[in-house]
């Protein structure tokens, strides 16, 4: 039987930011200073705290700013990896699956409906039905629902948008779904639960030494712009596309960046009620996926060599998305000016001889380096609490190793969920409403985010927290002016640095959209 988690005291929020950092600089030394507030950072820390080390750790932006707030939402066991050779990743990402199913409730996790069109030869489509009853017999332990082989009409009638050429029927598989921010915050807010410091915004330097081994990292409190040293016996590298800028010349595996941009529509102008699948001519999956009032449609796979905090869509990538759209929905017709919001992010893959990104194993690798850090990359959403395991099995070779802790969550944070995925869903209704009822709306999650949720930045509370979908939208500043309001007369959160921040936040949005909508009528 699981034991529960820890429950924090009353009137002792989870964070609180002078406190944090006091403790962050007064522990000597931390067993696990952790560098990266992504989804695998969060489960390292989460895990290690859980087994009773204690841990810091650091994001340089926000926790899940990065690839773990750019997914595609999806739990799911990477289907299409089988005809890859990459069985032991599926068998073990269908089993994390079901885990993390078990663990969070609806709304945070949801069951959706995949269609998955048959065409080609007849030996291509014996080979995907054989697929996917291998993949649902692997993936029996999370029940999800059956696997169902459509007729040409059934499919249609399971999805009536559906007009691909030469279909020849379809399988209706299930999928899990997440939201990949808000998950990572909640990995995060275990980790507090059971004794870690979680701190954003505060950036790792440089490493320090001593008898050459890694001794701790010299931090930067990138809101106050002080500096400070930190000690701990080991660090992770958890940076993922970020690679070891801070850390040169130490073990690891090499990345090869891969760059996915997806596109949002309002369901309402892409009525989707199953998600489908759609195989595109270099043997990828983009997927139309509803996602409560949204359709997200991606993803691309793309090698990336810029700077990774330099990644938006580009004009080619949105529109090769949309071609594959209408190929597959051709009544629909879509449009860039159909487009209420577009996001891209970068998957961390780590190096092999495939020849494209798209063929590149999403298994991780952990490298150790007896210098006193230990380095984890590539890897999917679905296995990051895989991948933590593996990154403290590989810290503990050198220390004593522990049990693992409980796979349940170790807190049951609750938040103004309500029956929507997120506060997204929430703010695609606010347009219509009066400004006092938007705000009345908006103050629970607003309420939730500063307190229980650590945002520090209007960003934070808007991009991680409130976590929009309509960013493309007229109306989008203004609900983020009442973002602004609630924040001034609730938090006496400066007005004038707000308005600052909201300024910089509408132009960085305005410059992305109009790199791939350039020249769109």
């Amino acid at each position: 039987m699981t034991a529960p988690g820890p429950e924090l005291p009353l009137g002792n929020p989870p964070f609180q930011r002078p406190r944090d950092l006091l403790r962050l600089r007064e522990e000597d030394p931390w067993d696990l200073l952790v560098v990266g507030g992504g989804i695998t950072g969060a489960a390292v820390a989460r895990l290690a705290a859980a087994q009773g080390h204690s841990v810091a750790l650091v994001e340089r932006e926000d926790f899940g700013s990065g690839t773990s707030g750019a997914s595609s939402k999806m739990l799911h066991g990477g289907l299409r990896y089988l005809a890859h050779g990459q069985v032991r990743l599926v068998r073990e990402a269908l089993r994390e699956r079901a885990k993390v199913v078990r663990s969070l409730p609806p709304p945070r996790v949801r069951v959706v409906p995949f269609l998955l069109p048959l065409s080609g030869s007849f030996l291509d489509r014996i080979a995907q039905r054989a697929g996917t009853w291998v993949y649902q017999r692997w993936g029996h332990a999370a029940g999800l629902g059956p696997r169902e082989v459509l007729s040409p009409s059934e499919a249609r009638r399971a999805c009536p948008l559906l007009e691909p050429s030469g279909l020849r029927g379809a399988i209706l598989y299930r999928e899990a779904i997440t939201d990949d921010a808000l998950l990572t915050l909640q990995r995060v807010r275990e980790a507090v639960a059971w004794g870690a410091v979680a701190v954003n915004h505060v950036e790792a330097l440089s490493p320090t030494w001593s008898h050459g081994r890694i001794s701790g990292a010299v931090l930067r409190d990138r809101l106050e712009g002080t500096q400070f040293p930190v000690k701990a016996r080991q660090i992770v590298n958890a940076t993922g596309a970020w690679g070891l800028r801070w850390l040169p010349g130490i073990r690891a595996a090499p990345l090869r960046p891969s760059k996915g941009i997806h596109l949002v529509f309002r369901r309402s102008r892409f009525p989707l009620d199953v998600a489908v699948v759609i195989p595109t001519r270099d043997r990828r999956w983009v997927f139309a996926l509803p996602y409560g009032r949204f359709v997200i449609l991606g993803t691309t796979d793309e090698d990336f060599t810029g700077d990774p905090d330099r990644v938006e869509p580009t004009r080619s990538e949105g529109e090769g998305l949309l071609r594959l759209a209408n190929d597959s929905f051709p009544a629909l017709r879509l449009s860039p000016m159909d487009v209420c919001d577009a996001y891209a992010g970068l998957r961390p893959l780590v190096q092999d001889d495939r020849s494209r990104p798209g063929d590149t194993s999403r298994e991780d690798s952990v490298s150790v380096d007896p210098r006193g850090v230990v380095t984890v990359a590539g890897g999917k959403l679905t296995t990051h609490l895989a991948m933590a395991r593996r990154a403290l099995r590989g810290w503990e070779r050198g220390s004593e190793a522990r049990e693992d802790p409980p796979e349940r969550t170790a807190f049951p944070w609750k938040g103004p969920w309500g029956d929507e995925y997120s506060a997204g869903d929430l703010l695609a209704q606010l347009a219509d409403m009066a400004p006092s009822q938007r705000r009345e709306s908006l103050r629970p999650w607003i309420r939730w985010a500063v307190e229980e949720a650590g945002a520090l930045t209007l960003v934070d509370v808007v991009e991680r927290r409130l976590r929009p979908m309509n960013r493309n939208e007229p109306s989008f500043p203004l609900l983020v002016d009442e973002v602004v309001r609630c924040l001034v007369e609730d938090f006496h959160w400066s007005e004038g640095s707000l308005r600052t921040q909201r300024d910089d936040y509408l132009e960085r949005l305005r410059k992305g959209r109009a790199i791939w909508t350039q020249g769109a009528p």
